[in-house]
């Protein structure tokens, strides 16, 4: 007999569910980061999500913390969403699911802070520094590895 509690009912609940872990561990350890290095208050960095988007003081600030949380989560559906689309494409994905986390964490710190964000904001581009590699490691640990070896799980029943 066949067990289907260890198989998602269909992909778009298996890429709900690694969202729900990627962007909740992703805005963890965000939250953890910026409290400890600059004592920086999670609803601060809700807030600052929010006005990124839709620009400083356009909502209140209860307001904005829950547009901030929704957006992030936003992002971070479209980021586990992809790698799910790329994983039956590209062999590595299949394969080495560990390295791909890693390499997709990369891929997804170069894409919004080498891109996304700078051009969003029309904000230079970050250096390369501590603060930098920290939000590097995050995104590996939070949205990389919880995409691979979401996608992995996924497809292995599939």
């Amino acid at each position: 007999m066949k067990n289907n509690t260890s198989k998602p009912t269909n992909r778009f609940t298996a890429i709900f569910t690694t969202m729900l872990v990627a962007g909740t561990l992703d805005i963890a350890l965000a939250f953890l980061y910026n409290y400890i290095r600059f004592n920086i208050l999670p609803g601060a960095i809700l807030q600052y999500i929010a006005a990124t988007v839709f620009g400083k003081g356009s909502m209140s600030p209860g307001m904005a913390m829950v547009v901030g949380l929704l957006i992030h989560y936003g992002i971070a559906l479209v980021w586990v969403g992809l790698y799910f689309i790329v994983y039956p494409k590209i062999n590595l994905f299949r394969s080495q699911p560990f390295i791909a986390g890693v390499f997709y964490g990369f891929f997804v710190w170069c894409m919004m802070n080498l891109l996304i964000l700078p051009l969003w904001t029309n904000k230079p581009v970050p250096n390369m520094n501590a603060n930098a590699l920290f939000n590097l490691l995050i995104l590996i640990v939070a949205i990389g590895l919880p995409a691979a070896f979401g996608a992995k799980r996924y497809y292995r029943h599939t």
